[in-house]
């Protein structure tokens, strides 16, 4: 097919021109063997822009990129962060390498009142995940994750310590992880 002169120019090798509606249009093009039909097939990759007699128009994706907007659920979490700072350094002196990671779980479940399996989605979703980034939530890393935690009672009662004081005492409902360790010890 001929074209007019303006739209030549713009050919190249690896390009192709496409007259559709009365316009032209550049495409980045290769080509490979068909073996079933023993000839060069053509091979029509990306959208380079539209040829007009100005000169090549880039597609609109190149041309404006608008920046990405993110949502993420902040009142509770920030709340949980304020009234929190005592217990998340005490989580971080006794468990250096998971300290935040229990703090970011304890602080889901109670806000989002979830199991385990739906943990990862409500911390993607969360302020939390900008505080604490690369936490991983994963359900299959956390039944690992709890049991060893679960397991490491010197360090459980430590922490817990560091609560009372003279003659107080502290109340730690674990019925749920209890429940969670049993059923994953029952499955493996």
């Amino acid at each position: 097919m001929e074209y007019p002169e303006w739209v030549n120019r713009h050919k190249t090798k690896g390009t192709n021109i496409s007259r559709i509606k009365g316009k032209y249009y550049l495409y980045s093009v290769s080509s490979k063997w068909n073996k079933a039909k023993k000839r060069s097939q053509k091979i029509t990759k990306e959208y380079l822009g539209r040829i007009t007699e100005a000169g090549l128009i880039p597609p609109k994706a190149h041309k404006e990129e608008k920046p990405s907007v993110t949502v993420k659920k902040y009142g509770a979490a920030s709340l949980l962060m304020d009234i929190g700072q005592d217990i998340l350094e005490k989580l971080r002196i006794i468990f250096p390498r998971y300290g935040e990671t229990l703090f970011t779980i304890a602080a889901i479940r109670l806000i989002e009142h979830c199991p385990f399996r739906r943990m990862e989605l409500h911390y993607e979703n969360s302020y939390l995940s900008e505080v604490f980034k690369g936490i991983n939530l994963c359900k299959t890393y956390l039944t690992d994750f709890l049991r060893i935690i679960g397991s490491d009672r010197e360090k459980i009662v430590l922490f817990m310590d560091r609560f009372i004081q003279g003659n107080s005492h502290i109340l730690f409902d674990a019925t749920n992880i209890a429940i969670l360790i049993r059923i994953c010890y029952d499955i493996s």
